[in-house]
């Protein structure tokens, strides 16, 4: 008798553990849809030849820095980059060329004495390639948005989807249902009113 509720209980942990599995796929799963529709569509509308590469998980990114035409201009850097595919060379330079090279560095932390000095440095490079993304990515979510909603929308947006990033599908999805803003809508806002 003891025995057929041990039974039991396992077979309703395993039900519940299937159960929370099969929900955290479907989150998963319809962040990225959102996101790719609403890349999918501001890619149309902005007549872009390939708008497909939405539905590419690593490829959207790319997408997602030569959408917006104008000159890009990272956070905290008093240069801008004309040519938004080489600002997402850099990016990823910046970003995964960073981590591997962190990644060599923590592989010889284990190194007797000096393993220490290759943890610091891997922890150094991991920090800089965070730091690397935040300056690319705000001002990239910026100014893809800013093209279908106003710029402070655009930049709360912006700031709520660096911290949670299924939020930001949302945003992405809402943006790419709202039509292209006009050029001189978007120059406009930076103009100031006297």
């Amino acid at each position: 008798m003891f025995e057929m509720v041990w039974i039991g209980l396992l077979i309703a942990l395993g039900g519940v553990m299937a159960a929370c599995i099969l929900l955290a796929i479907m989150g998963i799963g319809s962040f990225y849809i959102f996101r790719s529709i609403g890349l999918y569509n501001m890619a149309k509308k902005l007549g872009y030849d390939s708008p497909w590469l939405a539905w590419i998980p690593w490829v959207r990114l790319y997408l997602m820095f030569v959408l917006p035409q104008k000159p890009f201009c990272p956070l905290a850097v008093k240069r801008e980059i004309t040519s938004r595919v080489k600002a997402f060379w850099i990016y990823l330079a910046g970003t995964v060329g960073l981590e591997l090279i962190a990644g060599l560095f923590t592989s010889c932390s284990d190194i007797p004495y000096v393993g220490i000095v290759f943890a610091f440095i891997a922890t150094t490079i991991q920090l800089a390639a965070v730091f690397s993304a935040v300056i690319f990515q705000y001002p990239m979510y910026v100014d893809l948005l800013e093209m279908f909603l106003k710029r402070e929308t655009a930049t709360i947006c912006a700031i709520v989807g660096m911290i949670f990033p299924s939020a930001l599908s949302i945003m992405i999805f809402i943006a790419g249902m709202k039509d292209v803003r006009r050029p001189d809508e978007i120059i406009g806002e930076y103009v100031e009113v006297e």
